[in-house]
């Protein structure tokens, strides 16, 4: 793994383990971060690996050496989040109790969506693989109703203005038609909430079922609930491919 000797302070803490890069910029912006016993809130200071020392919450951080890869799948009706809900919700930990690491998950699946969800510990890697610049697909099986109408296809395809923004699908195809819905192919390299949901919806169709069964090459298996650990080889294929990392790691600046 190649480390520069200097690294802007959120992007230490997503490589160490400790969270995403997105709850790492919250932890700074919220003054929990020291360094060199100075509580540091500007994202764009650099920490010298060489010989800063780094606190959150009074505790030393370090990067860890190893990473950990987990695909779960994730079943219907439980929240993409650990420890336990307020609400009394079900979440990971009712199918993560028996893991000694401390993982947390890449991206997120609604309350009402299944499938494959990536937990790891390298919060780089979190960061790229829905980074929409690095182009990792993430494809979903969707159940829609009406019954799809084969006029609608070319409009899918051209994609629309959802928030503010242009989208389109990377790969569209209808799987098959029932007397009052229809099971559909959809897949984006964008990221944003509710992106499946509010895309159809915009082309009059309700989603009511959601299954995400790929990110990248990595592809849905098993059964609800149940997971598996990825390979160094996997990690390292799948890094080389989207994120050209040519030693299994980057150093860029994203």
């Amino acid at each position: 793994m190649v480390i520069k000797n200097y690294m802007r302070i959120n992007k230490f803490l997503s490589f160490s383990g400790l969270t995403s890069r997105r709850k790492a910029e919250t932890l700074v912006l919220s003054g929990k971060v020291e360094v060199n016993d100075k509580v540091i809130s500007d994202l764009s200071y650099k920490v010298d690996l060489n010989k800063d020392v780094i606190k959150v919450d009074g505790k030393l951080v370090e990067i860890k050496k190893r990473r950990h890869y987990l695909l779960f799948y994730k079943p219907r009706w439980v929240l993409t989040a650990l420890g336990k809900d307020p609400g009394g919700l079900k979440t990971l930990d009712g199918y993560l109790k028996g893991l000694k690491l401390r993982l947390f998950p890449a991206g997120r699946l609604d309350f009402d969506s299944e499938g494959l969800l990536l937990l790891t510990d390298d919060g780089e890697f979190a960061h790229k693989i829905h980074h929409p610049s690095f182009k990792v697909i993430k494809k979903y099986q969707v159940l829609v109703n009406p019954v799809f109408d084969m006029v609608d296809k070319e409009r899918v395809l051209s994609g629309c203005v959802l928030m503010g923004k242009f989208v389109k699908p990377d790969n569209f195809k209808i799987l098959k038609n029932l007397s009052d819905a229809s099971w559909l192919e959809i897949a984006f390299h964008e990221g944003m909430k509710h992106l499946i949901k509010e895309y159809l919806k915009k082309m009059g169709y309700s989603v009511k079922r959601l299954i995400r069964v790929g990110i990248g090459d990595f592809k849905l298996t098993g059964i609800p609930g149940s997971y598996r650990w990825l390979s160094e080889e996997e990690v390292s294929n799948f890094k080389k491919k989207y994120f050209g990392d040519t030693a299994g790691d980057s150093d860029g600046e994203y």
